[in-house]
């Protein structure tokens, strides 16, 4: 008996990607955090530099975000280029 091989790319890339999101998101916030900290330490000014270089870090998490979902999504469009509703509905038709 052939023991059958299972791929586990799809799940990978997938928790890949959503490790690179997570990390695109945090470090920049984490950023804001710690330097809006150290400025307003020096500058006597507590929170007012630290919320806005977290506002800061987080627009720049978002944005990071949006432009590295925005380079995959096309990706994935390409992958399941000329596939149709209707190939879709047929292969779910022959599982039945």
């Amino acid at each position: 008996m052939k023991k059958r091989r299972t791929s586990y790319t799809g799940v990978l890339q997938t928790m890949a990607l959503f490790g690179q999101l997570g990390l695109t998101m945090a470090i920049p916030i984490l950023i804001g955090v710690f330097a809006g900290a150290w400025i307003d330490n020096k500058l006597n000014s507590q929170p007012i530099v630290l919320i806005i270089m977290i506002l800061m870090g987080l627009a720049a998490g978002i944005l990071g975000a949006y432009h590295q979902i925005a380079v995959i999504l096309p990706r994935q469009k390409g992958k399941h280029a000329g596939k149709t509703n209707s190939d879709q509905n047929e292969r779910d038709a022959d599982r039945f």
